[in-house]
């Protein structure tokens, strides 16, 4: 009951008249509600990076200050209310996992305040205030009536227990347990010959996919194998968003920065004053740069993470492409282009294999040239049809699958129905590089 009559000076952040999101006659709410609003104090901003010591999916405040109340250890938090915030962690034995983390709890740390690009608040635990008591008896009922108003400025009195004597009260002995039922076992009738009786596996099967759709609507990025192809390309498409708010950002810095700093010296009329402030605020412009630039590390190596997975779940072409069809393309390709036949044609076919090293090492980045292009043009239109993979993600795919990482080739390879590109790699030079194609044809003009 004590800890129902702290109060402190900050009840003036609540609005007047509001239930905090409870119920008329939820008093414990209530009271929860307005005791966590009084214990901190918020601002626009976020702890410090990598600081956090307790994540969660509390997306409120009330969730995530209680939270914070309960840990000794914590002194801040920051919050949002996005339920889908949080990012990809890598376990020691290379696991990845979904960590929620719209509630982070912190020790003492370097807060980011006035800026945050993903809605947060940074609240600081304040110390409680205990309040004296009155010594005016009230009846117990009174204190704790349910259509008492929680604005009203009396503390609850608090009323010492007084145990009755055994006089007034004389102690009766307990009445016996009721006897316990006896448990009939359900017999439940032959399953048909060749099948085995499966109700009650079916009815736990039930539950399990009940729960199942249950924290995939709760927690759509909690376990990633319940997510689906339309949840990670949607989240690729918020990534792609967020970090185009950063790159705005950036930039505003970059140009709007030195004229900020120039502007702040225009009143200061000692050199070492200016020199002071300079050094001040240039310090406060890098950081800012040095965290946004940290935000975006992060951003693109989760839309990296999730454009390799959504590569793989991808509905695949009707229609696969042979390797011989895919080095036809490729051909054709070339000799429609004059930059890229000239750099070709610059190569010696007719030379001897052991002093072709150097051909080689030039082949393989025209190679990588020739796959982008061609995938993002017609018949694919790979990046026009599919707005979660950027420029950037698809140079990487492309780059990772030829290097023969087993992700990016069977995720290629899947959604635009052709070869592995690891396979493409080791034949491409020889089947390109050769005096049979179109390229290093003497009727074409080599």
């Amino acid at each position: 009951l004590q800890s129902f009559a702290v109060r402190h000076e900050h009840e003036s952040s609540l609005d007047a008249g509001t239930d905090n999101g409870c119920d008329a006659n939820d008093v414990l709410c209530k009271i929860r509600s307005k005791m966590v609003h009084a214990r901190f104090e918020c601002q626009v901003g976020q702890g410090q990076a990598y600081k956090a010591f307790d994540e969660s999916a509390d997306n409120s405040f009330e969730a995530c200050g209680l939270r914070c109340l309960s840990e000794p250890k914590c002194v801040a938090f920051d919050w949002n209310s996005d339920e889908n915030s949080g990012h990809v962690y890598v376990t020691l034995n290379l696991t990845e996992i979904w960590v929620n983390d719209a509630c982070r709890l912190f020790k003492p740390n370097r807060p980011r305040l006035g800026f945050s690009m993903w809605g947060r608040q940074y609240c600081n635990r304040l110390a409680p205030q205990l309040i004296k008591l009155s010594t005016t008896t009230t009846p117990l009922a009174a204190t704790f009536s349910t259509t008492a108003s929680l604005e009203e400025e009396e503390v609850p009195v608090i009323v010492p227990f007084v145990p009755p004597s055994t006089t007034e009260i004389p102690l009766v002995p307990p009445a016996p347990p009721p006897p316990i039922p006896e448990v009939v076992p359900v017999v439940h009738p032959p399953a048909p010959e060749g099948h085995n009786n499966c109700d009650a596996l079916d009815e736990r099967v039930r539950i399990l996919k009940a729960l199942l759709e249950l924290h995939s609507i709760a927690i759509p990025k909690g376990s990633r194998g319940v997510r689906s192809f339309s949840q990670i390309t949607g989240r690729c498409l918020e990534i792609i968003e967020k970090l185009q708010e950063v790159e705005d950002a950036l930039d505003k810095i970059d140009s709007d920065g030195k004229g900020k700093i120039l502007e702040a010296l225009e009143d200061l009329k000692g050199n070492v004053q200016k020199q002071k402030k300079r050094l001040e605020l240039q310090n406060q412009m890098d950081e800012m740069t040095n965290e946004l630039m940290l935000d975006r590390g992060q951003l693109r190596a989760e839309l990296r993470e999730l454009q390799e997975e959504a590569l793989k779940m991808m509905p695949a072409p009707k229609e696969r492409l042979t390797m011989q069809q895919l080095f036809q393309k490729i051909d054709d390709f070339i000799l429609e282009d004059p930059d890229l036949l000239s750099k070709f044609r610059a190569m010696n076919p007719c030379m001897p294999a052991a002093l072709q090293g150097m051909q080689r090492r030039a082949f393989t980045p025209l190679l990588k040239i020739v796959l982008y292009v061609i995938i993002s043009k017609p018949p694919w239109n790979f990046l026009q049809d599919n707005p979660w993979m950027t420029d950037e993600g698809l140079h990487l795919a492309i780059d990772e699958a030829l290097a023969g990482k087993a992700a990016y080739v069977k995720g290629l390879s899947h959604g635009l129905a052709i070869p592995r590109l690891s396979e493409v790699k080791s034949q491409a030079y020889e089947e390109i590089v050769n005096v049979q194609t179109q390229v290093f044809n003497q009727t074409r003009g080599w």
